[in-house]
């Protein structure tokens, strides 16, 4: 009897805690290819007047969170946004240097054949009350053991801005700053799994799908106002402005 009641217990803690994943699991996500992609609308190669820019890949900001910035989607969302960036600075008819992963890596000879420096952020967040932590207790051999439990199960809303900055390159005198809003997303959130800390895989069954559609819908909203932003009127203006500050930095004309 004593063996059959041991037994039981034996597989009533395995199957409790066989049931809480752990947060290496690895599951089969992919993202396909018109996942985070925006096409430019219109082609105005044909302007005479050029601006040659000095591009920083985007950049996500310190608000969002280290250990999704590595991961899919997120790593996906901001590769993409670079090369987005740089079909939008052609297809208005603009060179660039570049790209560059951050301002300080950059050269003096690209400095100087450049009209104006671009660098974006990327800043998103998350809002809700999905993320839940239960302690959980389960009998081993006639003791409690604790294995505390993480999983999503909730209303979300996905909130963020995009803020694009122009500056000299020379002296990286700040020109020009356009935020743009992310596109709000609301939506409920719920992993198929939870797991053993909080660091949830976004590859989870329950949230890898969700979370895609919801940001690449975001994505494409956000690329879209941002080739409305990036106005060669107002940009060769800042050219201007550019030119007169290296001037007095001591840096010269540019051809």
């Amino acid at each position: 009897m004593k063996k059959v009641l041991l037994l039981s217990v034996c597989i009533t803690f395995i199957y409790s805690c066989s049931s809480i994943r752990s947060t290496n699991q690895s599951y089969n996500a992919t993202l396909n290819s018109t996942t985070f992609d925006f096409t430019p609308p219109d082609d105005h190669t044909n302007d005479p007047d050029k601006i040659t820019f000095l591009f920083i890949n985007p950049r996500f900001s310190t608000g969002v969170s280290q250990s999704y910035q590595m991961k899919n989607p997120f790593r996906t969302f901001l590769k993409n946004m670079s090369v987005d960036f740089v079909e939008m600075l052609v297809a208005k008819g603009m060179p660039f240097k570049g790209p560059y992963e951050n301002y300080e890596e950059t050269v003096f000879s690209d400095k100087n054949e450049s009209d104006l420096c671009i660098e974006s952020e990327v800043d998103i967040q998350f809002t809700g009350s999905a993320f839940h932590h239960k302690p959980a207790l389960y009998n081993a051999y006639g003791a409690k053991v604790r294995k505390d439990k993480y999983y999503y199960d909730g209303q979300v809303t996905l909130i963020g801005k995009l803020n694009i900055f122009i500056y000299e390159p020379h002296t990286h005198v700040k020109l020009w700053i356009k935020s743009i809003p992310l596109k709000t997303k609301e939506f409920y959130l719920k992993s198929q799994y939870k797991y053993d800390g909080p660091d949830i895989p976004l590859e989870d069954p329950g949230i890898w799908d969700v979370l895609v559609y919801n940001l690449d819908e975001m994505y494409k909203s956000t690329m879209n106002t941002a080739w409305k932003q990036l106005d060669m009127r107002e940009l060769k203006m800042r050219k201007e402005e550019a030119k007169k500050i290296a001037e007095k930095a001591g840096y010269g004309r540019r051809n």
